[in-house]
């Protein structure tokens, strides 16, 4: 469902406002996750783990996209590759910090080696929301013309017929 919206989402506000704004809002219902308890109204759960994944889908499609904009067709097949590999270890990565932040949950309740707790489970995902957020500040460095090649984006108001400037997209004449 979210993939027929990321296309016109970033035709019209671009890359860097599209991660930065929809990295804020997926640390935020990261946050909301840590709310989350066993005594929490069912559609509440669903709608925030369904905003979430909508969230999410946004900014890997977005991430995705960009990571390859630059890159000549010949490298395409090997970047492709690579980047597979990357993802793959990524989320290995993410499974590893999930891990530690609950570890790191029962040490901040001087609970070690027990079993944890909800509490624990919730101060993990305030933890990983703060790592969100911190990656968000990567964002900030994106020119505000990124992936403009592909998106079409124009940052600087309408174009007018007498715009020297062109989008891959668009044709003389």
């Amino acid at each position: 469902m979210m993939k027929t919206l990321t296309t016109p989402v970033l035709q019209r506000y671009g890359f860097r406002k599209v991660l930065l704004v929809n990295g804020v809002i997926s640390a935020i219902l990261i946050f909301c996750c840590g709310l989350l308890s066993p005594g929490t109204w069912r559609p509440l759960v669903v709608a925030v783990l369904f905003l979430h994944g909508l969230s999410r889908s946004m900014q890997f499609t977005s991430y995705n996209t960009l990571a390859f904009v630059d890159i000549p067709k010949q490298l395409m097949s090997s970047a492709t590759s690579f980047s597979a590999v990357v993802q793959q270890m990524g989320m290995g990565l993410g499974v590893a910090v999930g891990a530690v932040a609950l570890r790191l949950a029962a040490w901040f309740r001087h609970e070690r080696g027990s079993v944890p707790t909800l509490m624990d489970f919730h101060i993990a995902f305030w933890l990983v929301a703060l790592l969100a957020i911190g990656a968000i500040f990567d964002c900030f460095g994106l020119d505000k013309h990124a992936g403009a090649e592909v998106t079409g984006h124009i940052t600087d108001g309408p174009k007018t017929s007498g715009d020297s400037t062109r989008t891959s997209g668009d044709t003389p004449g």
